[in-house]
């Protein structure tokens, strides 16, 4: 018994640290897109991403690329951007 419960455990903290390095590989990944990519509607997408990730553990940085988005909408007039980062915005 205590055999399958050590087990259990290995395998749960495997899943936790093979997801966070999927999970920072994708913000690094983001980041990457955000600094090479021309298009400002590409880059409000790729922001929307970063904010859904840092939404629940970090909510200080998902303000900070949502803002970064909601400015870059507004500055293109992009609003479907404007609404999304509003909505986010009004969330917090």
């Amino acid at each position: 018994m205590y055999k399958k419960i050590l087990i259990a455990i290995l395998i749960c903290f495997l899943y936790g640290h093979v997801y966070a390095q999927s999970i920072e590989k994708k913000i690094d990944s983001l980041q990457i897109l955000i600094k090479n990519t021309a298009s400002d509607t590409l880059k409000i997408e790729y922001y929307h991403e970063l904010v859904e990730i840092y939404i629940s553990n970090q909510p200080n940085k998902a303000l900070k690329f949502g803002h970064k988005a909601l400015v870059l909408s507004k500055k293109i007039k992009y609003d479907e951007g404007n609404s999304y980062e509003n909505l986010f915005l009004a969330h917090r």
